[in-house]
């Protein structure tokens, strides 16, 4: 299962020296981007939205994915994003009980980097049973 999320904002880095309001404000945004496209692309029922506990992979789309980038740099867009499809009903809490979240990934996208959507892959984990 996939998520696409069109990106609202400028993609947030853990290397970004901005203003505190700034980072609230973007953070804010990808978050509600993240909530909104949850739920038009994985149902508009919660029980619909409803997953098991899951694997996460953000893809995030570059010009030139063979550049050297570190992609735990992107933890706070990531952290926005995982916190968007929790308000969207998705899983209850985003413990390591219902979300593990694995390394993101940088991709080169099949149309302009620039529009392109970042790609969220909700992997069902085999080792664990739905928590009560």
């Amino acid at each position: 299962m996939t998520v696409e999320i069109v990106q609202p904002v400028k993609r947030m880095s853990m290397n970004d020296r901005v203003h505190w309001s700034t980072r609230h404000r973007q953070t804010k945004l990808w978050r509600h981007a993240a909530h909104v496209h949850a739920m038009q692309q994985l149902g508009r029922s919660p029980s619909e939205r409803r997953r098991p506990p899951c694997m996460v992979r953000v893809e995030f789309p570059v010009r030139d994915p063979g550049r050297r980038r570190d992609p735990h740099n992107m933890a706070p867009t990531v952290k926005a994003i995982v916190d968007g499809l929790v308000d969207a009903g998705v899983w209850p809490d985003d413990n390591d009980q219902w979300v593990i979240v694995l390394d993101p990934k940088f991709v080169k996208p099949d149309g302009a980097a620039a529009t392109a959507p970042v790609v969220v892959h909700l992997i069902p984990r085999a080792d664990q049973e739905t928590p009560s």
